[in-house]
């Protein structure tokens, strides 16, 4: 499981939207976003 799985999972687990997650992050929604898509690691 790569780290935007982790994100995602743990994201969904809270009930948060990514741009929610962002909010408190202190990041852009895209940014997020980007995290979340990165491919699987080998």
């Amino acid at each position: 499981m790569n780290i935007g799985e982790r994100i995602a999972f743990y994201r969904r687990q809270k009930g948060l939207r990514q741009e929610d997650l962002a909010r408190q992050v202190g990041v852009s929604a895209q940014a997020v976003q980007e995290l979340l898509a990165q491919p699987p690691e080998e």
